[in-house]
């Protein structure tokens, strides 16, 4: 006998299939949590190219905001802040090419 299960579901249409899913019970605000040693340092987690920037300096921002696109290997990656503050200094600039661990933006 199969235990049935108690979460809430959601319909997932694929062309003209329905499947039935769970949707993930974390409460969490970002997509993917990444630990960080400052979270007002936002820094390049991988090597690539800044297409777009969405903050400037002094503008308010909330944790889970999107910052910027970075695209690696023809894929475009959200930076997302994890802290609410104000945008201390935007450190790159659209197009610029960034490596491992440089300084993007700080948030104070």
């Amino acid at each position: 006998m199969k235990k049935k299960e108690n979460r809430k579901t959601e319909d997932l249409y694929v062309e003209y299939d329905r499947y039935k899913t769970f949707p993930p019970q974390s409460k969490a605000k970002l997509p993917v949590d990444t630990e960080v040693e400052n979270p007002l340092e936002v820094k390049a987690l991988i090597p690539g190219v800044i297409v777009r920037i969405n903050v400037s300096d002094g503008e308010e921002v909330t944790a889970g905001k999107v910052l910027m696109i970075l695209e690696a290997m023809k894929m475009r990656n959200r930076i997302y802040s994890k802290v609410d503050g104000v945008i201390e200094k935007v450190m790159v600039k659209e197009g610029e090419r960034v490596v491992k661990n440089q300084m993007l933006v700080r948030i104070k």
